[in-house]
């Protein structure tokens, strides 16, 4: 019974720490999810600075297709933030809450 108690009481004073852990895993993962919802202004961008720099119609084709790589490369990179940032919380509260019953 007592080696139950000190094992809740070991929890409860990680639990503040597992939480931090997790908090900045979810934080990566909202950052991966805006930039992944947010991909499809590169498209835009690219068009108008190609338009200002080769007029309306080539700006058009060339933006169209240097946005549309930036883009899916923000989509990419911002799924990976997604993906990683999940793992990270669960693991980091996992592994703070088992940390002081295994002792590892």
């Amino acid at each position: 019974m007592t080696s139950i108690r000190i094992q809740c009481a070991a929890l409860a004073l990680c639990l503040p720490a597992a939480l931090a852990t997790a908090a900045e895993g979810v934080q990566r993962a909202a950052d991966g999810t805006v930039q992944a919802v947010t991909a499809p202004v590169k498209i835009v961008e690219g068009v108008q600075e190609e338009s200002r720099r080769n007029g309306p119609v080539a700006g058009a084709v060339i933006g169209t297709a240097k946005g549309s790589l930036n883009a899916a490369g923000a989509v990419i990179e911002g799924g990976a933030g997604i993906a990683v940032g999940t793992v990270e919380a669960t693991v980091g509260a996992v592994k703070r809450v088992v940390e002081p019953v295994t002792g590892k």
